[in-house]
């Protein structure tokens, strides 16, 4: 029923449903990502711990789950987490003004 009213199609197995709305939802905040690094690279310092929310999410609903979905997905927060960690010690995105691009 949930599936169905997210308005995904009924006549898929439920997990290709499910990977089909967690990939595109991966893929958006990797594109995203990307985009601020290129054009905000300060505002990954709020963007990136935020991510990171999603990717810890995943981990812990994954942890009782088959070899090796857990643990990549506990990689991927441990990127994530350095990513976050990264952008706030660059002391060149403290610069105002200085700290982004434009198109």
């Amino acid at each position: 029923f949930a599936a169905q009213t997210y308005g995904l199609p009924s006549s898929e197995p439920l997990v290709l449903k499910w990977v089909k709305v967690a990939g595109i939802r991966d893929l958006s905040l990797g594109l995203a990502t990307l985009g601020l690094l290129v054009f905000q690279p300060s505002a990954l310092r709020v963007f990136a711990p935020s991510a990171c929310l999603v990717a810890l999410g995943d981990a812990v609903m994954t942890l009782d789950g088959p070899f090796p979905a857990p643990y990549q997905h506990v990689f991927g927060s441990v990127g994530i987490l350095v990513l976050s960690i990264a952008s706030w010690l660059d002391r060149q995105l403290d610069a105002d003004g200085d700290g982004y691009r434009k198109f």
